[in-house]
């Protein structure tokens, strides 16, 4: 919110258009904040998303347009863009001082990966895929990131148990999501400094080692 705020007046000098410049993201999950350091610990993400282009030829191949769903409709159809990213996961058992296995508690586990995604969507409909690829086990540096946190900048119980983290394990994942607007107002009335409410039915499929779901 501070940072829309701030960039509200060089967009109303006419600055630059958002729309056409890429976007670096981070994201940061920790439920420590909430008093809790068992199953999901902690998890970040670093992303870089391209600019909103009208057509796929102006960034990737133009054959991405051809995949079901990914079309782009030509000039003034559908944005599409791409992404890219990589990101930790941090698994861990309730008690972190216990150095033994805990074979019913959440396992000791560290996710490290790297993917690329390709969406193209307008004001009533979106499709976007995406390519995962990583590791589990001690490649993931999870055992590093938790106890430097932990231990060397004091911010929680010394994590005791590591030596019993799952093993390696190379990762691979395709997953699909797919969205529809059932009601939408009017393009209009999302532009800045306006609000808007809209309803969308969606849904998502993944298939690999990583996490098949539906």
């Amino acid at each position: 919110g501070l940072l829309a705020a701030a960039a509200w007046p060089a967009l109303a000098q006419g600055a630059k258009d958002p729309r056409t410049r890429h976007m670096v993201r981070f994201e940061f999950d920790n439920d420590t904040f909430i008093g809790s350091d068992d199953a999901f610990t902690a998890g970040w993400s670093l992303q870089l998303h391209s600019p909103m282009y009208d057509t796929w030829d102006e960034t990737a191949p133009a054959w991405i347009g051809s995949l079901p769903g990914l079309g782009d409709d030509g000039k003034g159809g559908r944005v599409v863009r791409w992404s890219v990213g990589i990101t930790q996961i941090i698994v861990s058992p309730s008690d972190l001082s216990i150095a033994e296995p805990q074979p019913d508690d959440s396992p000791w586990a560290g996710i490290l990966g790297i993917y690329g995604s390709l969406s193209s969507y307008d004001n009533r409909r979106l499709t976007a895929v995406q390519l995962y690829f990583g590791c589990m086990g001690p490649c993931s540096q999870a055992e590093d990131v938790q106890k430097f946190v932990h231990e060397d900048l004091g911010r929680g119980v010394p994590p005791k148990g590591w030596a019993n983290q799952l093993d390696t394990k190379i990762l691979g994942n395709v997953n699909l999501a797919r969205s529809y607007k059932l009601w939408a107002p009017p393009e209009s009335a999302y532009a800045p400094g306006r609000w808007a409410a809209d309803v969308a039915v969606g849904g998502q499929v993944g298939l690999g080692n990583f996490a098949t779901f539906a």
